[in-house]
């Protein structure tokens, strides 16, 4: 038998950090992460607002008015006719007796109302320099009971020579002769119409401009205004997409977690059973601590006798009868601490599983001899019949039943 390279063992040997260790280190830092991760984007998405507000049209509305104005004429060689109608020609000045001007106003909504309205018309002179207002119109009312609309007819005259002379007046007055003198026809509308679904209050200012100063009068200005709105409320739209990214977010949290669960379930009950052996180690260590050396390798032995021992107990016995130390290797890969008494070409051993242990017994086919057989899930390992010495190998599997091939 070759030399052993022994020390004597006192203490459990300290275990160093192994790959596997390290791997599943990073596993759970890795899965933590993902669950952190996800779990605060769920409550992110869940903060955010999941509706938004957005205006709907609950009412349309809309004015129109219509300007008409016809120019009556004085005597004249220019026209075969006493009248003007807009767009027929030229009002001249000095062939011009007055024009009557109306307008006709409508007011009208999509839903039944109680209207009530006022208008004023306001004549405004405007200058380079200064500008006047003088109301033509006094404030008047309309109004209409659960109808869609409401209307007024207004009727006046332009009459240019009295407003041209009040442009005299002031001119004479500061002594400046004012320029682009404008008349200005305005009707103030104001209208407040109740429905059912929410109160309108509008405005509307239908106007014409006449130019004064000239030989012509100009009459500008569309005849026919409209301005049309919206009566709108505020509804809150669901956003589907943030729930369904919060939904998402959480699943994710959820799932991350029940493996990263039962992840640290695996490692816990691995744990346990390896702590369970290293207790058993501790014990062994302080009642035959001074009987027992460690090696790093067992030396091969040729047609070596293995005769396995059911206790650790039994092994001491075997080697003080003997008086032979007990040898001790560990082996990670193996996932067992065994314990050796060498005599000769005899070596007496017992076996102390790392983790999780399998026991079976069997009888030797060749003498009939019963073996105890212990392994862990997985391990493969040679034994050898105490009485006749057959050899044969020992596998257990994953299914926890040892499946055992003497030789005949």
């Amino acid at each position: 038998m070759e030399k052993i390279n022994i020390k004597k063992l006192k203490h459990l040997p300290i275990k160093k950090k192994t790959i596997q260790t390290n791997l599943r280190i990073a596993v759970i830092a890795i899965l933590g992460i993902i669950v952190i991760v996800s779990a605060y984007g769920a409550y992110a998405t869940y903060q955010q607002p999941t509706t938004t507000e957005e205006s709907v049209p609950i009412i349309e509305y809309a004015h129109t008015g219509t300007f008409n104005y016809i120019v009556y004429l004085k005597d004249n060689t220019v026209y075969n006719t006493s009248i003007l109608y807009p767009g027929q020609g030229n009002i001249f000045k000095k062939i011009t007796d007055y024009i009557n001007t109306s307008l006709a106003y409508r007011f009208f909504c999509d839903q039944p109302a109680d209207i009530d309205g006022t208008y004023e018309l306001i004549a405004q002179i405007q200058t380079d320099m200064w500008e006047k207002e003088y109301v033509i119109i006094p404030q008047s009312a309309f109004s209409s009971t659960n109808s869609k609309q409401a209307s007024f007819n207004a009727d006046f005259s332009i009459n240019h020579t009295s407003f041209e002379d009040i442009v005299y007046q002031i001119n004479d007055e500061t002594g400046v002769t004012a320029q682009d003198t404008t008349l200005i026809m305005k009707f103030d509308i104001d209208i407040t119409a109740e429905t059912t679904n929410g109160v309108i209050s509008e405005s509307f200012t239908p106007s014409l401009n006449v130019s004064l100063g000239g030989n012509i009068i100009e009459i500008e200005g569309d005849l026919s205004q409209y301005s049309s709105g919206v009566l709108e409320e505020t509804e809150e739209i669901v956003q589907p997409g943030s729930i369904e990214q919060s939904i998402s977010w959480g699943l994710t949290s959820i799932v991350f977690l029940i493996i990263l669960a039962v992840f640290l379930m695996f490692i816990k009950s691995d744990e346990a059973a390896f702590g369970k052996t290293d207790k058993r180690m501790r014990k062994i260590l302080k009642k035959y601590g001074e009987w027992i050396v460690e090696t790093e390798k067992l030396p091969t032995i040729e047609d070596a006798k293995i005769v396995p021992m059911k206790s650790l107990d039994d092994l001491v016995k075997i080697s003080e009868e003997l008086g032979k130390p007990i040898i001790y290797v560990t082996s990670d890969k193996d996932k067992k601490h065994t314990f050796y008494v060498f005599d000769e070409a005899m070596s007496y051993q017992y076996i102390l599983l790392k983790g999780e242990q399998l026991k079976k017994i069997t009888s030797c086919p060749k003498c009939g001899t019963k073996v105890t057989c212990n392994g862990a899930p997985g391990q493969k390992t040679i034994i050898t019949c105490p009485s006749c010495g057959n050899k044969g190998t020992v596998t257990f599997e994953e299914t926890r039943k040892p499946f055992f091939s003497f030789k005949k």
